[in-house]
């Protein structure tokens, strides 16, 4: 499990990697027009969160908060290992 800190440490996200051609043709059809270059990926990282899973503090909602920080030392990671 990730070891970077979220609010209250919920670690509420989840990666599901798809590989699946089928799937990714699915994912192709939800992409918006400024994504289209992820049509030519061989793997895309889908990161999942809910709102139950995560802390909401009087009405403020930190689920994709939290989600942007589990998935953005992973991006890194794959920027410097394509970058080499």
């Amino acid at each position: 499990m990730p070891s970077w800190p979220v609010l209250l440490y919920s670690q509420s996200w989840r990666f599901v990697f798809v590989r699946d051609p089928g799937v990714l043709g699915a994912l192709h059809e939800a992409l918006s027009p400024n994504n289209a270059w992820m049509k030519t990926a061989s793997e895309i990282v889908v990161v999942c969160g809910r709102i139950e899973d995560d802390c909401v503090i009087k009405d403020r909602e930190y689920t994709l908060f939290d989600l942007g920080l589990a998935a953005y030392p992973r991006e890194l990671c794959g920027q410097s290992s394509h970058k080499g």
